[in-house]
């Protein structure tokens, strides 16, 4: 990973001392400003913030620098992660007074910490002059304190951090090993700014320091003050490659916000050295410094993800779709925790012995667990609370590694695993539904279905098929969350209506489990609380009673036959081409964008076009609201973990218009590609040697510190429910 070149190069001086209890000495500077000590307060109308905040006045902003959030968007990169761009090289010891010089300026002033890097000394180093350096830059600056936060990030190069070479390089490294890496010193460095933040916060209370415009500092006058906070992209359970930080052969980087402090819309200089100089360096060597005894820990940590990493390789050469080892734990905390229940309060999983099956991982020797095979029907039965649903959820994220002590370990599944669920008022957007919907009474066709209201069944329809067609090798359904009409249907039903339009899932569900003419194809999960009618289908029939699991096959192929059939005509795969040019796009011309709002999974949808069809009335030429666009991805994408992994699809949906001359279907001039092959050439570029880095600023510059790679299958479930986009 070459990016990191940005923010290194060169050894500067070491430093880093505080400002001093007694270098108030700036600080009436802020109080001209501000009028008697308010930092920027008094004696200026709005045109003169105004002029001073776009205008760059004010103590040195510089708006040639500034940029917007929409400028931020990321795009797909071709070569290096980032581009190394030209970066002043400063010792952090220049950094006092350079932030002093800015002592109550307009806020604006702070945006020429841009374009420069400001060397640290090493973390244990008693020779600063000749010592390795870390660095720290400022990739964007908030124009107002109100505004989100400014942008940073670190280098630190392992030299400085004294992480020794055989911890990436220790038994049969591989690309995972750094995402391991990385994973581990991102939860530390989450820590240490949860403790840096209560370490600002003491500051404060004790008066800041004094100074800081005039007046004292913000103990006594609190509400004045503003910034100071600090915000990186917390992980969740799961492992993911991430763009927060980065863990290669050279060093770490990392991303993370800073609110800059400031009172009123003034600079305040003091408290931002502080902020910079003391409280950051301090939780990045509290977090990244090496020391032998976290060794065993670290250690500890990368080989238990890599086991369950590599249980993904097992699942192929077993001929398994799933496995849960014996002594998971699947309960979670609550339905709102995605944490572990306590293990007093929790049953340790269990195998059916016809089902266990061992796997040899590569550190933890041989696990045995429940494995199952490809191209089975397996339905989960059991009374209410037994846990049937934790079951089908656990395998449901069974496509992610989690971290140690999580219970869901050593459960794994295919990374094409799809849930289905009934979602009222989807789209639809011309998808062959005619296996399970047809005859309508419209007379309108079923075998290329468009709607902007689908109902509980026919999105069902469309969601499976969709799933099939973007290669989904276990499908996953809990009766609880489906259109019952769906699923099955009642013969006395059929006798009093014959016209149904439904074909039920049931009489198709062994025609899904044929893939290329083998009857070791897809497989089937599905959860039956009431229902019977899958029985005599299934394969395997699992009973839960109280967490604890029984294969009761047997006992149920007894009181409901096994059906003979074994349909030699698989389940249809239909492909549809996506027209790229219909997503919206930022050209001046055709205004739109993708965005998910911080800390939600809202994938938020700007279409300003304005040219209907042609073949819609003119009193229908109205473009439906933003709102009515949005998406509520965990609704529709239930299987997106994080929040970071919808920003990084949105940032994926903002490129693909940019990128449809190269992902045109050969010899076609419409700019269309199919859907499959587009998710596929994605997940490529997500695959590549930059993971997540390979979404890349079109300007230059470091990556946003909040993404998260996506599952193809998600992306394309995304795709499927975009109400602007065009398919055929």
């Amino acid at each position: 990973m070459s990016s990191s070149g940005a923010i290194r190069g060169g050894r500067g001086r070491g430093g880093g001392a505080g400002w001093g209890d007694g270098g108030g000495g700036r600080g009436g500077r802020g109080g001209g400003s501000g009028g008697g000590g308010g930092g920027g307060g008094g004696g200026r109308g709005r045109g003169a913030y105004y002029k001073a905040l776009y205008g760059g006045g004010g103590g040195g902003g510089n708006p040639k620098r500034a940029r917007t959030e929409a400028d931020d968007s990321p795009t797909f990169s071709s070569g290096s992660r980032t581009p190394t761009g030209t970066w002043k090289e400063r010792p952090s010891t220049d950094l006092r007074d350079f932030l002093a010089s800015r002592e109550g300026a307009s806020y604006p002033a702070y945006k020429d910490l841009l374009g420069q890097s400001w060397n640290f000394p090493s973390f244990s180093s008693s020779s600063p002059s000749t010592s390795p350096t870390w660095k720290l830059r400022a990739d964007s600056v908030q124009s107002d304190p109100y505004a989100p936060p400014s942008k940073f990030r670190i280098w630190v190069p392992h030299s400085v951090s004294s992480i020794p070479r055989e911890m990436w390089e220790r038994r049969s490294p591989s690309k995972f090993r750094m995402i391991a890496l990385a994973d581990f010193f991102l939860r530390a460095l989450v820590q240490s700014f949860s403790k840096a933040s209560s370490h600002w916060e003491a500051y404060i209370r004790s008066g800041g320091g004094g100074g800081g415009g005039g007046g004292g500092g913000w103990g006594s006058n609190w509400s004045s003050g503003k910034g100071g906070q600090l915000e990186i992209d917390a992980p969740g359970q799961q492992v993911l490659d991430r763009s927060a930080l980065r863990f290669d052969a050279e060093g770490i980087e990392a991303r993370f916000r800073i609110g800059l402090p400031a009172r009123g819309r003034s600079v305040l200089g003091k408290q931002a050295y502080h902020l910079l100089a003391t409280i950051i360096p301090t939780a990045v060597q509290d977090a990244l410094q090496y020391a032998l005894e976290k060794e065993k820990m670290l250690w500890d940590y990368v080989a238990a993800l890599e086991d369950s990493y590599a249980l993904t390789s097992h699942l192929n050469n077993q001929n398994l779709v799933a496995f849960v080892a014996n002594g998971s734990i699947l309960p979670r905390a609550s339905g709102a925790s995605d944490q572990p229940m306590s293990t007093e309060g929790a049953v340790e999983f269990v195998s059916p012995s016809s089902l266990e099956t061992e796997v040899r991982l590569p550190h933890g020797g041989v696990v045995k667990g429940m494995g199952l095979r490809k191209g089975s029907l397996t339905v989960l039965i059991g009374g209410g609370f037994h846990g049937k649903s934790t079951l089908l959820e656990a395998l449901s994220y069974g496509s992610y590694v989690h971290v140690p002590g999580d219970g869901r370990e050593l459960v794994r599944t295919s990374d094409s695993t799809v849930l289905i669920q009934s979602e009222d008022g989807r789209c639809v957007n011309n998808v062959d539904i005619s296996p399970f919907i047809k005859n309508l009474p419209s007379g309108k066709s079923t075998s290329a279905f468009s709607t902007t209201n689908a109902s509980g069944s026919t999105s069902c329809s469309a969601s499976l098929v969709e799933a099939v067609e973007l290669g989904s090798e276990l499908i996953l359904i809990d009766e609880d969350t489906t259109a019952a009409n769906w699923l099955q249907r009642e013969q006395a039903m059929s006798q009093l209506v014959p016209n149904e339009p439904i074909s039920p899932f049931v009489d198709h569900v062994r025609e899904l489990l044929v893939a290329d003419g083998r009857v070791e194809g897809r497989s089937v999960v599905i959860v039956c609380g009431s229902s019977t009618y899958f029985l005599q289908h299934a394969d395997h029939v699992l009973l839960l009673d109280g967490y604890r699991i029984k294969d009761v096959t047997q006992e149920a192929h007894k009181l409901f036959p096994r059906s003979k059939e074994v349909s030699a005509q698989p389940f249809p795969i239909t492909s549809r081409s996506i027209d790229l040019s219909s997503f919206p796009r930022s050209d001046g011309r055709n205004k739109g964008t993708f965005e998910v709002p911080r800390s939600t999974r809202v994938l938020r949808i700007r279409d300003d076009r304005r040219t209907p069809p042609e073949e819609e009335p003119a009193q229908t030429q109205t473009q439906p609201q933003d709102e009515d666009l949005s998406l509520q991805l965990s609704r529709c994408v239930p299987q997106l973990v994080h929040p970071s992994q919808a920003r990084a699809i949105a940032a994926i949906l903002n490129q693909l218009p940019l990128r449809a001359a190269e992902w045109t279907t050969s010899g076609s001039s419409s700019g269309s590609v199919s859907l499959k092959v587009l998710v596929d050439r994605v997940d490529a570029i997500l695959e590549g040697d930059g993971g997540v880095e390979n979404l890349q600023f079109p300007r230059g510059g470091a990556v946003e510190g909040d993404l998260a790679r996506p599952r193809k299958v998600d992306l394309g479930a995304v795709i499927n429910r975009l109400r602007v986009v065009q398919m055929k």
